[in-house]
């Protein structure tokens, strides 16, 4: 019976998965690992090659497209996770009371059908994404440490091995919970140093393997891969990878932000789980700490510690996917938690009225189930995720032949680039995403035929050096730009510093870099945008595709935004209006920074008098959508001030940083003026500081453009190959 209730979890929950799954490319990191899955490249830090490995062989399976047969992995895993949980609360309820029954039963498919069905699980399960795979790997050393005595410690080794080469932040986190496992006194009847012994010798020998994987990263970069990120060749490089340093800055907590986040987490449980699950959770503990108080004791350090990585980041956003992977953790500790809750509540009712026990069972565990399972079908469902594959071919094919591509950002990269490396659309044209890039990536680029620099010269290269690291993709597109080596150079609006606006020409989703204006190109540039809203984005929005894919509503209206933005400053207002309106009818809620935008022109607020019909903006808090959202998070400098580095030394540095506190606050105040004047101060003292560049784009857009600021080279007026 137990191993049928088992079973019927993964059965279900795999279900589910199937139903609501991705079809093929999706946004975040999916198309990032499904490239560099098949083209056995390097993942960003810090690098999940046995992730890679184990997705390498699932893409050989004949079912699909390739993402698609990720996903499949994902949805199996956590299907399989969801199994186990249920089976070892089961097992659990059984040892509390001393017999197994149908309560048990009850038990173990509430907890199990409860995570499974839940967001934190069912958004991991329905994308291609390696906490799928962390989770069961954890749970399977669980497994493993309840067979007690040296054996089971021997058996957690492999799964934790190997969850160390997953992620190991995941790893570090579980760590202390799985200790205190290792070491109770009923797991194993030895004595305490013997434990102690075992469990550090454990400890030593689950880093050799899991090390030993991440031997994948410097090889598979030496075979020059079409992903490749980070390049880490050199042990310098591989250490960058390895410990994820890169993220370091997101650890960086304003004044009052954990207090903000450790309630930011409450709500998150308590939406995505359901109240009733955290009340049995904490019946499950006081039941659960009458049998075993080392047992309660381990859980909760699984879920104190588990919410550690999020709860001490600065760059907390609810609404990240990502977010709900770190805590499947914590997430099985509650579910599992309420099992034993219900078991504890149903067996109260049995020992006074006994037929009532299984009615009682079953419809407590309905209760638990449906919370979290209605709150999947509100944010898991990707079953008709269409947007990334189709805007990443309209990006694609509209860039002329031999064609350099220089992306920001990962909604615009990673799609782009799985269909261009792994699909093979468009092999005329080549991408770069700037954001993946450095110096020491260059010559593997070269190396693999992109037409990039051979080589820097020293202006080049202090420029790189003084930048810092968070501004070299500010920087390298100065030197693509200054190069030229391909036909065509097109960008989009990320990471574009002030002195290339002016030679931007539009062209489809980007702009294309041309040192003279071009008649020619305006044509084309006019023909692609009109080919690209009737072709690929009206029909995405009257299909209701959008509807349920607020990711690419915010792509599409902050690219609708900007690209009015660029009309505007170049005073063709009526052309400007067109593109706010087809961007504005993208989002129906009428708080997007697109519609405000739309308003303002429509209003004459920008100072050419009323363009259009002068109906009233959409339902909305202005206020709060001007400074809401992206806008707000990007521009988090203004709570953050600690947040504005990204090169170091010099009252000039310090001075720009304040300029720029000041000029954020007068964004948000909607003083465009002042923030205006204060934005070219900051651009003088630093050219290429990205949320000084950030702040720029966004007051171009609305109708205050700066002028432009003198860079590495300046405009160039002539095209420069290399030799």
């Amino acid at each position: 019976m137990i191993h049928g209730v088992t079973a019927g979890v993964v059965t279900v929950a795999f279900t589910v998965y199937v139903m609501m799954a991705a079809p093929g490319l999706t946004w975040l990191d999916g198309g990032e690992l499904a490239l560099a899955a098949a083209t056995m490249g390097v993942a960003h830090p810090p690098g999940e090659p046995q992730y890679l490995i184990l997705a390498r062989l699932i893409a050989l399976l004949p079912v699909g497209d390739l993402s698609f047969r990720l996903t499949l992995l994902s949805a199996m895993t956590v299907a399989l996770s969801a199994g186990i949980l249920s089976w070892l609360v089961t097992e659990a309820s059984a040892r509390i009371a001393g017999r197994s029954d149908v309560v048990c039963l009850f038990a173990g498919a509430a907890s199990g059908l409860t995570f499974g069905l839940a967001p934190a699980a069912a958004v991991q399960a329905v994308r291609p994404e390696l906490y799928g795979l962390s989770i069961l790997l954890g749970l399977l050393a669980v497994m493993a440490l309840k067979a007690g005595g040296p054996r089971g410690a021997v058996l957690a080794l492999l799964p934790l091995s190997l969850l160390g080469a997953v992620h190991p932040v995941m790893l570090v986190a579980a760590a202390p919970g799985l200790v205190l496992l290792l070491a109770a006194p009923e797991g194993w009847r030895a004595s305490s140093l013997r434990r102690l012994c075992i469990s550090v010798g454990g400890a030593g020998l689950l880093a050799l393997p899991a090390l030993g994987l991440f031997a994948w990263l410097p090889l598979r970069s030496l075979a020059v891969p079409a992903f490749d990120f980070g390049t880490p060749q050199t042990w310098e490089r591989f250490w960058w990878s390895f410990t994820g340093s890169t993220y370091a800055r997101s650890f960086e907590l304003a004044e009052g932000q954990l207090s903000s986040n450790v309630s930011a987490h409450l709500s998150l449980f308590a939406s995505d789980l359901g109240l009733g699950v955290l009340f049995f959770a904490v019946a499950g503990a006081w039941a659960l700490s009458s049998r075993s108080r080392s047992g309660v004791l381990a859980g909760l350090l699984l879920l104190v510690v588990g919410v550690l990585p999020t709860v001490l980041q600065g760059a907390f956003r609810p609404d990240n996917p990502d977010v709900r992977g770190y805590l499947l953790g914590p997430c099985a500790v509650l579910c599992g938690a309420a099992g034993l809750g219900l078991a504890a509540l149903t067996r109260t009712v049995q020992d006074t009225a006994a037929r009532a026990a299984g009615a009682v069972g079953a419809a407590c565990c309905v209760a638990l189930v449906i919370p979290p399972a209605h709150a999947s079908l509100e944010v898991a469902d990707r079953s008709q995720l269409k947007s990334p594959a189709l805007l990443g071919a309209a990006l694609l094919d509209a860039v002329p032949p031999g064609g350099l591509v220089l992306l920001g950002g990962d909604s615009w990269s990673f799609p782009t680039l799985y269909q261009r490396y792994w699909e093979g659309r468009r092999s005329d044209v080549s991408v770069i995403a700037l954001h993946l890039t450095d110096e020491a990536a260059l010559p593997a680029l070269r190396h693999r035929g992109l037409p990039v620099p051979a080589a820097l010269d020293e202006e080049e290269r202090a420029a790189l050096a003084s930048a810092g690291s968070r501004a070299v993709p500010e920087q390298l597109a100065r030197i693509f730009a200054r190069h030229e080596a391909a036909t065509s150079l097109l960008v989009n609006d990320a990471f574009l510093p002030p002195d290339l606006l002016a030679r931007r020409q539009p062209m489809g989703l980007l702009y294309q870099l041309e040192p003279v204006p071009s008649p020619f190109l305006l044509e084309l540039g006019a023909w692609e945008e009109e080919r690209l809203w009737t072709h690929t984005v009206a029909p995405l929005r009257d299909s209701g595709l959008l509807a349920s894919d607020p990711w690419a509503r915010s792509v599409l209206t902050r690219r609708y935004a900007s690209r009015a933005g660029f009309h505007r400053c170049r005073g063709e207002v009526g052309l400007a209006a067109v593109t706010l309106e087809q961007g504005a009818s993208l989002d129906g809620t009428g708080t997007a920074m697109v519609h405000l935008l739309s308003y303002r022109l429509r209003e004459g607020l920008d100072g050419v008098g009323p363009v259009g019909a002068g109906c009233p903006p959409p339902a909305g808090p202005w206020d709060a959508s001007f400074a809401a959202g992206d806008d707000r998070a990007a521009l988090g400098m203004l709570e953050r001030p600690s947040s504005l580095g990204g090169a170091s030394g010099g009252d000039a540095h310090w001075e720009a940083r304040l300029a720029l506190v000041r000029a954020s606050a007068r964004f948000l105040s909607q003083d465009l003026e002042g923030a205006a004047a204060e934005l070219s101060h900051v651009l003088t003292l630093w050219p290429t500081h990205p949320s000084a560049l950030l702040l720029q784009e966004r007051l171009s857009t609305l109708g205050v453009p700066l002028p432009i600021q003198p860079g590495l080279a300046g405009p160039s007026t002539t095209r420069r190959t290399d030799p």
